[in-house]
């Protein structure tokens, strides 16, 4: 001992002594097995010391001098501060912490409020900020000038009020306004979805060059718009379809989305009601009724299908016929009531032809084996 204190009074000593004790800690802090082990060792050393209550109180002391001394100068002030607002910035951006704040916050309120003392000084607070605001000249002109902005509203909904339409009238504009909306009709076709629509419901279809400037797909576009003209021989789209395609999304019920409507073959085509029903392999049994205060038609009850055998309603028509032959033909629920549901000029030649094209073409009539007999027509006329 006394040898290492006669030592340790000499500087040059002292320094050599430090050096090597530099050296033996960058060699041990190199190796990530001995980092770990000093680490260890100076929490346990820590965790020692702390069970003293000399040295936790010493310990207090020390920072509560140091955070003293930093809040002494103005700039270690400042970068406290900054750094304060960063972690609070990154701990509101969680959505749990931001809702623990909110909860923390209004259970303060609450304790605060339920002191009695805490009110009134918090009242007292309030009336002298007011007492000090009303005294300063600016905010003495800023209320003057809101109060005279109020009166003035408030004059001018009285004179609205005196000079009102009477309920009358109102109901004629509104009647006006209705009937221009829907003066066309829906007639307007969406080039995008081919529904019909009123004019109020669509726009001007806008050009590929328009869309493309404001970055939508060329492919989409063509997707889109079909070239449908419909009213006045313009190409129009609806405002569901225009604000999918302003997204760069395709609408849900464009037609390119497989919902176009299959092309009516020349058979088919300009059969009335009464000629649908001689071709149908079932006919429909419904109660339609008015519903609610816009009477709409809805189903009431249940739905019947009937099924009706094609050949025979086909061959009970006469067999020699022209293409412009009509026969009157009259549809009833049963045979023995009088009255009869359904009463038409009908043409067997159209019918015929239609029945003929379906059993060949269609599924529905394959899958029930509908067939028509070819000895039933003669040769005579079947080319006509």
């Amino acid at each position: 001992k006394e040898t290492m204190q006669k030592r340790r009074l000499s500087q040059d000593y002292r320094t050599k002594e430090k050096l090597t004790e530099r050296k033996g800690k960058l060699e041990r802090r190199s190796s990530e097995s001995k980092r770990f082990v000093e680490r260890q060792k100076e929490k346990e050393n820590v965790i020692k010391r702390r069970l003293s209550q000399d040295y936790r109180m010493k310990e207090k002391l020390t920072e509560r001098k140091g955070k003293l001394e930093r809040r002494s100068s103005e700039n270690k002030r400042s970068v406290e501060r900054q750094k304060q607002k960063e972690t609070m910035q990154k701990r509101r951006l969680s959505q749990e912490y931001r809702m623990k704040e909110k909860l923390t916050e209004r259970k303060g309120k609450l304790r605060r409020r339920s002191d009695l003392e805490y009110c009134r000084s918090e009242a007292e607070k309030l009336r002298l900020a007011r007492k000090k605001r009303r005294n300063d000249p600016f905010v003495k002109r800023m209320e003057a000038l809101h109060a005279k902005a109020y009166m003035r509203n408030k004059r001018r909904t009285n004179k609205k009020k005196r000079f009102l339409v009477p309920a009358f009238d109102i109901f004629s504009e509104t009647k006006k306004t209705f009937q221009s909306c829907i003066n066309h009709g829906p007639s307007f076709v969406c080039t995008c979805c081919n529904g019909m629509f009123y004019k109020h419901s669509v726009s001007l279809a806008p050009s590929a060059v328009r869309l493309e400037q404001k970055g939508i797909k060329r492919a989409l576009i063509e997707r889109c718009l079909l070239g449908t003209k419909s009213f006045q021989d313009a190409e129009w789209i609806c405002s569901t379809c225009l604000r999918n395609l302003s997204n760069n999304v395709l609408p849900d019920l464009a037609v390119t989305n497989g919902l176009r409507f299959p092309a009516v073959p020349p058979p088919l085509q300009g059969l009335t009601t009464l000629e649908e029903r001689c071709i149908a392999p079932r006919i429909p049994f419904m109660q339609l009724r008015e519903l609610g205060v816009d009477r709409q038609y809805g189903i009431r009850g249940n739905v019947v299908n009937v099924p009706v055998d094609v050949m025979a309603t086909v061959t009970s028509l006469p067999r020699r016929f022209e293409e412009t032959q009509t026969i009157a033909l009259k549809l009833q629920r049963r045979m023995c009531y009088k009255s009869s549901y359904h009463f038409e000029n009908v043409r067997p030649r159209k019918i015929f032809d239609a029945a003929k094209w379906l059993i060949e073409h269609s599924e529905m009539y394959k899958e029930d084996k509908i067939t028509l007999d070819p000895t039933w027509y003669q040769e005579d006329w079947q080319g006509k």
